[in-house]
């Protein structure tokens, strides 16, 4: 069933009622799997002794059904994220249909479980996944952390990353959608798409490759997945040049997460946990230098990463090994270098 229903995405993504009927049915048969945890964890069976050869197969096992069951984790939360966030920023221009009124649906409570309206559906779904599988974890949860498990568990399949991530480019325009409302729902959903901003994600896959822009280069000349690479490179290098300050200093994005944090308390009504979280930030004052510092070394890591991307990708067109042209990529480059030595 996933695999036809990854055949047949893009020919459903005009289509409201289409898209609505594909989040149910995700809902009713892949449940269990678009709430499994995000972190990859391998059971150990028990009394088995340690250099047992019955441990060395039963790990061995186990292994093979965990690859097996996230690859239809990584499928169903794909298919999941990609009808969810197409609902709920749609702009009412003509690409979905939708003819009931929009304000029934999107103040107070009403958002929760709401199928009048494509937006309030697919803000309602994003909001009960989200809550599963972040905001009903421990407060103090690092948002980079969840990030970095989701970017991960993507990591192991090429072509279902970079579609991963080309669809969560979107995740702001969630945000911008309902930055008027302030419900405990949708306070999460805000979070949500702060969670997965584009720019920290670009971060996080630099770091995940271990800036190696070599493994940038194979993504680029890959059969399989060039195009989407090539696509992902180029939207997030016009993000970044938009955002420069936030590429620049990553704090900035760990201190919208906070007060995001702080707001879905005050909201819950849970002012314990609100003082609590005000003193462990007056307690973790005398970090703020270190995260700078860390900050900055994700910024120069990076840096260095894409100017040695862009003087590959100069010497394989000179010699016309690249696959496709590139000018488009290296005059993104070439801003970002513009951008770079400039601070």
């Amino acid at each position: 069933m996933q695999m036809v229903m990854m055949r047949l995405k893009p020919y459903i993504q005009q289509d409201c009622s289409h898209i609505v009927s594909w989040l149910k049915l995700l809902r009713r048969y892949f449940g269990d799997l678009l709430h499994q945890p995000i972190s990859q964890h391998i059971a150990k069976p028990e009394n088995c002794l340690e250099d047992s050869p019955f441990l060395l197969d039963m790990v061995d096992l186990v292994e093979s059904q965990d690859k097996s069951t996230r690859h239809l984790q990584r499928q169903a939360i794909y298919l999941f994220l990609s009808c969810s966030i197409c609902l709920s920023y749609n702009r009412n221009d003509g690409a979905l249909q939708c003819s009931c009124k929009r304000d029934e649906c999107l103040l107070g409570d009403k958002v929760q479980g709401c199928s009048n309206h494509c937006n309030c559906f697919g803000l309602s779904e994003i909001s009960d996944w989200f809550q599963k599988c972040y905001l009903n974890g421990s407060i103090d949860s690092k948002s980079s952390s969840f990030a970095l498990s989701f970017l991960e568990l993507y990591m192991e399949e090429d072509d279902m990353l970079f579609s991963i991530l080309l669809q969560l480019l979107d995740a702001p325009l969630v945000f911008l959608k309902i930055a008027n409302f302030e419900t405990k729902e949708l306070v999460g959903v805000k979070l949500f798409s702060s969670i997965f901003d584009p720019v920290h994600l670009f971060h996080l896959l630099l770091f995940l490759l271990h800036y190696d822009h070599m493994v940038l280069v194979d993504y680029l000349i890959s059969r399989d997945v060039g195009v989407l690479c090539a696509q992902y490179l180029l939207r997030c290098l016009r993000l970044v040049s938009q955002s420069w300050h936030a590429f620049v200093d990553d704090s900035v994005y760990s201190t919208k997460i906070e007060k995001l944090n702080c707001k879905r308390q005050r909201i819950s009504g849970d002012k314990d946990s609100d003082r609590a979280s005000s003193s462990n930030q007056y307690k973790n004052g005398s970090g703020c230098d270190k995260e700078v510092e860390d900050s900055r070394k994700l910024f120069l890591d990076a840096k260095k990463c894409l100017y040695l991307l862009k003087r590959t990708l100069e010497d394989l067109q000179k010699k016309d090994l690249f696959p496709y042209n590139p000018k488009p990529l290296l005059r993104s480059l070439a801003r970002f270098q513009e951008l770079g030595e400039q601070g």
